[in-house]
């Protein structure tokens, strides 16, 4: 299990051809096949004073990358207070959702009384380009003292009127 997660802190490096090189560089070098980017609008704000046609360039580029190196490319946008996402939901411009084969949406709610609650993430398909399935993908929960997200199995939970609420 040695080498299964890169972490490139690109803090302060705000230009795009030189995030793509990086980007090249672990598809290429490191055989990485998934790329998260967090997050997308602090490319573009440092690139002008449009945003929408920032966001618009660097999804375009990231799309490139993905067609030439054969990678998914994560620009991450979370909802912190648990509301339900959706794709009219990403900020800056809709050629995020146009230009996407997939968008998976995180939501959790950080501010949830419940513990459980706070480390609870749910997955959610907003666009599937190759079956057209999209919805509730299931959720994870943070473990604090291993550092681990493990899949919830909801079947096993049970149901209470606590639960319910």
């Amino acid at each position: 299990n040695k080498n299964r997660v890169w972490v490139y802190e690109h803090v302060g490096e705000n230009n795009l051809n030189a995030i793509a090189d990086r980007v090249k560089f672990m598809a290429a070098g490191s055989e990485c096949k998934w790329i998260f980017i967090d997050h997308i609008h602090m490319i573009s704000a440092a690139g002008g004073e449009n945003e929408t046609s920032e966001i618009n360039k660097i999804m375009h580029k990231f799309r490139e990358l993905c067609e030439e190196l054969d990678i998914s490319i994560d620009g991450n946008k979370g909802h912190e207070n648990g509301a339900e996402i959706n794709l009219s939901h990403l900020r800056g411009s809709h050629v995020i959702a146009q230009i996407a084969d997939s968008v998976i949406g995180l939501e959790r709610n950080q501010q949830a009384e419940d513990e459980s609650e706070a480390r609870t993430t749910k997955l959610r398909v907003l666009k599937n380009r190759y079956s057209g399935e999209v919805g509730d993908a299931g959720s994870i929960i943070y473990d604090t003292v291993t550092g681990r997200l493990t899949e919830l199995d909801l079947s096993d939970m049970e149901i209470t009127e606590e639960t319910i609420l």
